[in-house]
């Protein structure tokens, strides 16, 4: 699986250089912050999911330890 900042630069960069074709061109500010803010809800879940899974780790080490 891809690291999530690694597709969050290579989003960010073809956004910028213009190569998304379905957005546009880059100087469409509100699909820009619609963009922007779907990144930000991925970032909120990914760190979520870290860390549910970090606490299960922990809860059953302390099951089965």
């Amino acid at each position: 699986m891809l690291d999530l900042l690694t597709i969050v630069e290579s989003v960010v960069t073809n956004v910028v250089c213009g190569h998304v074709d379905n957005l546009g061109s880059a100087s469409d500010v509100p699909k820009l912050k619609i963009l922007f803010n779907l990144l930000f809800l991925l970032n909120i879940i990914f760190f979520i999911q870290q860390n549910i899974e970090v606490g299960f780790a922990t809860i059953t080490q302390h099951m089965y330890g």
